[in-house]
């Protein structure tokens, strides 16, 4: 006996709001890997760039620097976004409303 949606579109939804969560989950982390890759490229650029003499130094650091505080800006905007997803899948499996009951067997209910 296959399982019928139609009896339980609650869950059905919540499904889905899982799946999309668990998405942007794992979209997040994923960007939050580049920002951290390209933040260690940056910092050993600065390394590498510090040491260079002249205007064309000069004109490199300054790129460099609003480099640097473009992708420490992306790293908030992850960051926060991250941490609002994580509070959402709270959210999302709060499980105050389900009771679990024993009478010679197992019963799990909701409120």
């Amino acid at each position: 006996m296959g399982f019928d949606s139609r009896f339980n579109p609650i869950g059905c939804e919540g499904e889905r709001r899982y799946r999309t969560l668990i998405s942007l989950l794992g979209s997040l982390a994923t960007m939050r890997r580049v920002v951290n890759y390209h933040s260690s490229w940056a910092r050993q650029r600065q390394v590498e760039l510090f040491d260079a003499s002249g205007c064309e130094g000069e004109r490199r650091y300054r790129t460099l620097i609003s480099l640097l505080g473009s992708l420490a800006t992306m790293r908030r905007v992850v960051n926060y976004h991250s941490s609002w997803a994580r509070q959402r899948q709270v959210e999302l499996f709060d499980a105050s409303g389900i009771r679990v009951l024993y009478h010679d067997e197992w019963l799990i209910t909701t409120l």
